[in-house]
């Protein structure tokens, strides 16, 4: 694997570790159980692209292709249910907010890096 699809890889994976850690402490916070955890941390961390892919045409979604992405994604929401019974709760939690804060003003840059070359491919125009 060359050195930019390298770097593409693991910048995805640590937006699938923000966004899965968003949606994860979302069902933290309202009592939900492990299962309701993962859907809500695997459908913020993946979701987004896999209806960009069904709207491409793309079949099966590249969510689908590799399983590292929904891995992370099922591996960060229960690091955060582990994290919740730990004594630092406050602490991680908060840390985790803020870079999750910091991590999703790269979101729509993240969209237009990753999104644009997938529609441009398939000779959709942005309007």
């Amino acid at each position: 694997m060359p050195y930019s699809e390298l770097f593409i890889f693991l910048l995805e994976i640590v937006g699938t570790i923000a966004f899965a850690s968003s949606g994860a402490m979302l069902g933290i916070r309202k009592n939900m159980d492990i299962f309701g955890v993962n859907v809500l941390g695997i459908t913020t961390a993946v979701g987004g692209g896999c209806v960009r892919d069904l709207l491409l045409g793309i079949h099966p979604p590249k969510m689908f292709q590799n399983f590292a992405y929904v891995g992370t994604a099922i591996l960060t929401s229960v690091r955060g249910i582990l994290h919740k019974k730990g004594a630092f709760e406050k602490h991680i939690f908060r840390t985790l907010r803020t870079g999750n804060e910091r991590a999703g003003c790269g979101g729509p840059w993240d969209f237009y890096c990753n999104g644009h070359p997938y529609g441009h491919g398939f000779g959709r125009q942005p309007f």
